[in-house]
């Protein structure tokens, strides 16, 4: 989740905290740093509220994802991810919402939760999940992993689909 969106402090400009001895923290500052000191800010987002309580907060705001696309992909090698990471990053840039590469864990945690075959029989040693801000009627996402099929990047893929 962090690699996709960012770690919580990315998001959070200012804080207004209600402190144990009853006092209030007051930090609703609509700037990125400053040079004020220690960045109280940030020890009260790493202590995930154990220090006080937020009452008010500053956040940065994204566009919603429209149409995100995922995409499982197995792979020969954990070393192939990467070349299709930079496929993926180079067709689709900033739509390229993000990914993860999973070794062969995978493999004993699908058949710990019973989901053997859940996936079909698809063909690898490691896996690779793509975020995409695609439409599913955008035929270029096709495209890049035929691609990725022919060169070898990929030995099988699904893409995620919702009925």
């Amino acid at each position: 989740e962090a690699f996709c969106n960012g770690v919580m402090r990315q998001w959070v400009f200012g804080l207004e905290v209600f402190l144990p001895d009853a006092a209030v923290m007051n930090d609703l500052k609509k700037v990125i740093k400053t040079n004020e000191g220690y960045e109280m800010k940030k020890m009260f987002i790493g202590s995930e509220g154990t220090l006080g309580i937020f009452t008010g907060f500053v956040l940065k705001l994204e566009p919603a994802i429209r149409d995100r696309q995922t995409i499982l992909a197995y792979t020969h090698s954990a070393v192939d991810p990467l070349s299709y990471f930079h496929r993926l990053r180079a067709a689709f840039g900033q739509s390229f919402v993000g990914g993860d590469h999973v070794d062969d864990y995978s493999e004993a945690t699908s058949h710990g939760l019973g989901l053997d075959g859940r996936f079909g029989h698809l063909d690898g040693e490691t896996y690779f999940i793509a975020d995409i801000d695609v439409p599913a009627d955008d035929d270029s996402l096709l495209e890049i992993l035929g691609k990725a099929l022919e060169t070898g990047e990929i030995t099988d893929a699904v893409i995620a689909k919702n009925d």
